[in-house]
């Protein structure tokens, strides 16, 4: 997230909103670079007892801490990162090196939440990539290109040839990778940041490849709408035939992910005759994290195939009986 501070306000200046109970990360972070910025230092009582000691960032909302908790902020600000070390400015500092925040804020420089978000863009190696593709949440080294990482913002992570897209970060959380002893990626810093995602957001992100392979699904999506007329029923499940042979070839070698489906594309038909109990097979599959297709088979119906909207795709997996692929890893 885009966040720094505008200025300062009291603890209960009413005509400022409060941020709430939950301070993250990349909200703590924007406060300590302002306070080494500009010097300050001043206690956790003075943070709520005296006239603007309380931050307030560019999305025009205060934040409140606890005397300890501002103690733990003003700590590592100034470079103290023991375990207690938050006391030494919890409840006093010596006046003599105090140095409090002047009254301001630019409300001008308030930022609507919706451009706060940012992108960030990492290399990893091939521990923490592998453990991406298949955990939620998943874990990342405490890098300091990752200081100002938050929910709402997007996360790339490249290994090598492969990259991995997160379109809508859930959370973000970090706690000491010292005391995980069976971490199942290699993480070196004394710190992991702990990543949880939407279920979308699990998904390769664009290429010249992918979006070459959507061109080409497009193409066929498009001439098998287009069958209209005489005998379009056979004319639809013949076009049909050759999409789905498509589909299974590059699904076997890794060129689309299946997202959310019933069956193998190779088991279509056995997934609907008389003794399966089943009436449609169908599966949506993409070829990035920008395209996605619905495929599928009716037992007394046309063969359905199309391009789906980012807002169908989500109640059409959840409508899955068969419940494979990587929207229910």
């Amino acid at each position: 997230m885009k966040y720094r501070v505008v200025g300062w306000a009291s603890y209960d200046d009413m005509s400022i909103e409060d941020s709430g109970n939950t301070i993250g990360f990349a909200e703590r972070h924007a406060v300590i670079d302002d306070i080494k910025a500009n010097g300050y230092l001043f206690s956790g009582y003075d943070h709520q007892e005296m006239c603007d000691c309380a931050p307030v960032l560019n999305d025009g909302k205060r934040r409140c801490f606890s005397q300890r908790g501002w103690g733990g902020v003003m700590a590592e600000a100034h470079g103290y990162f023991g375990a207690y070390d938050y006391s030494l400015f919890t409840f006093g500092v010596n006046e003599e090196y105090a140095k409090r925040p002047k009254n301001y804020f630019f409300a001008d420089s308030f930022t609507p939440e919706e451009n706060l978000a940012e992108h960030f863009e990492i290399e990893v190696d091939e521990s923490i990539f592998a453990l991406a593709k298949t955990r939620n949440p998943f874990f990342l080294p405490d890098l300091d290109a990752l200081r100002f990482i938050d929910a709402g913002d997007t996360l790339t992570l490249h290994c090598g040839e492969e990259s991995l897209h997160f379109e809508t970060i859930t959370d973000i959380d970090r706690s000491s990778s010292e005391e995980s002893e069976d971490l199942p990626c290699k993480i070196d810093t004394k710190y992991k940041i702990i990543v949880s995602y939407s279920k979308e957001s699990n998904l390769p992100a664009p290429t010249d490849e992918s979006r070459a392979i959507s061109a080409l699904l497009n193409k066929m999506a498009a001439e098998y709408a287009a069958i209209l007329g005489e005998n379009y029923r056979e004319r639809k499940k013949e076009h049909f035939e050759k999409c789905r042979q498509l589909a299974e070839m590059l699904h076997d070698s890794g060129k689309i992910t299946l997202y959310a489906g019933d069956c193998a594309f190779s088991d279509f038909y056995k997934a609907i005759n008389k003794e399966s109990g089943h009436f449609t097979a169908v599966n949506i599959f993409c070829a990035d994290s920008e395209s996605f297709y619905i495929m599928g088979v009716c037992r007394d119906s046309t063969p359905l195939f199309r391009r789906l909207g980012k807002d169908e795709v989500k109640p059409s997996a959840e409508n899955r009986w068969g419940k494979i692929g990587r929207y229910y890893e």
